[in-house]
């Protein structure tokens, strides 16, 4: 027995939906007699009566026709949501995307982004996980994340486009007797008792190598921490000072933020969203990335500080 094909079942439905075969070809835009003779020849492959034919005009499903035309009707609804949802598929309506985050972001950039995003893509399954700049890069290399979040990078796998700049400033008490200053120079920073993040994190690697370059080194290092809201916190309290990035939430009446520069200019690096470079992103992906760049770089996390812009990240 052949398998019956889908114009065929078509065919039949559109015939028993009209109970005449002249209807049913008009509704087709066929002739009557071709109808009847695919009709006929579905009934020969099934071999089972459809129809009762009631004079020429006339025709009624018998009981095995009944129990067809409903299996029939829920194949093609199944074929439809199938070329639906290929279509769907091909046009990035519908997907998942992994994004990646520094966990600095969360506060508004990226509740505001989601928010954004979702009102356009709306059958895209957005999954977010939190990670340093290290770990972000390392899981788009693996492909384990579609996209990132984070500090500016690139390497023969990572692509970027900076989205903010992120400026290296100083947190002090309004007791702290630099409260008053308009900015501080990195020099100046040597002899103090610092609150600063681990090593590898941006605002740590900015400070690092502002004192390499100046020759220095960091002498009173009183805390070290990954979590920015504790040295953030200690130091309006009197407890130090603490050396962090713009895009930290500052809220706190008793704190003073102060840029840190080197000989004059102003210490910083770029956020930025990135993605593997070899990865043949879907249109939802890409979307991602456009408005991740139109959103965040009309409003960002430290602007309201007015600092100078920074030189743009040389990159591949």
């Amino acid at each position: 027995m052949h398998s019956p094909s889908l114009s065929s079942l078509r065919a039949f439905c559109a015939v028993a939906e009209a109970s005449s075969f002249t209807l049913a070809a008009s509704r087709l835009f066929r002739t009557q007699p071709a109808l009847s003779r695919q009709v006929s020849q579905l009934e020969r492959e099934l071999g089972v009566e459809l129809f009762a034919r009631h004079g020429r005009r006339s025709v009624s499903l018998t009981p095995a026709g009944q129990e067809l035309y409903v299996r029939a009707q829920r194949i093609l609804v199944d074929v439809n949501e199938f070329h639906a949802r290929a279509k769907a598929l091909a046009s990035g309506d519908h997907g998942a995307l992994r994004v990646g985050v520094h966990p600095l972001l969360f506060d508004r950039t990226v509740p505001a982004l989601l928010t954004a995003y979702a009102k356009k893509w709306k059958h895209i399954s957005v999954s977010v996980s939190e990670g340093g700049a290290s770990s972000m890069m390392a899981r788009v290399e693996s492909r384990e994340l579609d996209v990132a979040l984070a500090r500016y990078a690139t390497s023969d796998s990572i692509t970027a486009e900076r989205l903010f700049p992120m400026y290296l400033v100083a947190v002090v008490s309004t007791r702290h007797r630099f409260a008053r200053r308009r900015s501080i120079e990195a020099a100046a920073l040597q002899d103090e008792p610092l609150l600063v993040m681990p090593p590898d994190s941006g605002s740590r690697i900015l400070l690092d190598q502002a004192f390499r370059e100046d020759g220095l080194q960091l002498r009173q290092i009183k805390l070290e921490s990954s979590v920015y809201g504790g040295l953030v916190n200690l130091a309006t309290i009197g407890h130090g000072i603490a050396i962090v990035l713009s895009m930290v939430s500052f809220e706190h009446p008793d704190a003073r933020v102060i840029p840190v520069l080197q000989n004059g200019r102003h210490l910083g690096t770029w956020s930025a969203v990135i993605w593997h470079r070899r990865s043949d992103l879907p249109p939802y992906a890409r979307a991602f990335i456009e408005l991740a760049v139109k959103q965040t770089r009309a409003d960002f996390p430290g602007k309201q500080y007015g600092f100078p812009p920074l030189d743009e990240p040389a990159g591949r």
